[in-house]
């Protein structure tokens, strides 16, 4: 996976201007994409496939996206039709309340989840748009 980010990094340096989406944010590799997300503002993730994890796993994922300061450019992706997007929606609307359950911080709110399952990918396709 590092020579994977290496040459992501490249290629933000080359193209600063182009939105670029990372298909799962880097699964378990996660925190390496959300660093390098850091550095690139026209880098986003999506969390496609990630409902297969459990919901403590993701949860942390999303605590340290917005620990770091990417949570605005993560988005949900569905990997429709081999998952049904309602029950991942139903899964995914449950991290708030775990986030505060379970004492993670800093807590995922309803507004961060209502950026990540929309907001967060109309502004990607607005940035495709305009950098075209």
């Amino acid at each position: 996976m590092s020579i994977l980010i290496y040459e992501l990094e490249d290629l933000l340096i080359e193209l600063p201007d182009t939105p670029i989406s990372f298909g799962h944010c880097g699964f378990h590799h996660y925190q390496d994409v959300m660093l390098l997300m850091t550095r690139s503002a026209n880098l986003y993730g999506d969390f496609a496939w990630w409902h297969i994890l459990p919901i403590d796993y993701i949860s942390r994922g999303f605590v340290f996206a917005k620990s770091v300061g990417v949570m605005d450019r993560l988005m949900w992706g569905t990997d429709f039709p081999h998952v049904n997007p309602g029950d991942v929606i139903e899964k995914f609307r449950k991290i708030p309340a775990y986030t505060v359950q379970n004492n993670l911080e800093p807590a995922i709110t309803e507004e961060d989840m209502n950026s990540f399952f929309g907001e967060n990918a109309e502004r990607f396709v607005k940035s495709r748009k305009s950098s075209s």
